[in-house]
């Protein structure tokens, strides 16, 4: 009986390996699309950013290490357009997860604002004009 059962659930064999594509072809778009993500201008300037903050610094004694979460979006149109992205901060006085925001205005992206969230519950609102974000980017 549940041999009768097992077979009756077993896939069309073209279905099967049409399902197997289907899903290599998602895995493979995912992979891109973080590839695409991590390697960005904006998720640069995110970087950059969190490294020299003061804010961010102060927070958590220093930012030894950084890097971009699996979570974030870009969104352009034309010349202007904005980006969000997570980061995992770590320093030697704490760990914490940062959410940023950037625009892009006439083709330069800015840091528009952000909030660093402690794994000891500190939260750090984060903010920085947007000409001394581009200031610091020509300089650099």
């Amino acid at each position: 009986m549940i041999q009768k059962m097992v077979r009756a659930m077993s896939i069309w064999p073209p279905a099967s390996r049409a399902f197997g594509a289907w899903v290599a072809i998602f895995l493979m778009t995912i992979l891109l699309g973080e590839v695409y993500l991590r390697n960005s201008t904006p998720a640069a300037v995110a970087l950059n950013f969190t490294a020299r903050s003061a804010a961010v610094q102060n927070a958590v004694g220093g930012a030894m290490h950084t890097r971009m979460n699996w979570i974030g979006h870009i969104h352009y149109e034309g010349d202007d357009g904005w980006a969000s992205f997570a980061m995992q901060v770590t320093g030697p006085r704490a760990t914490g997860t940062m959410d940023i925001t950037l625009q892009r205005r006439r083709g330069r992206w800015n840091v528009a604002g952000g909030r660093l969230v402690t794994d000891a519950g500190q939260t750090v609102e984060i903010a920085e004009p947007a000409d001394k974000t581009e200031q610091a980017r020509a300089e650099n």
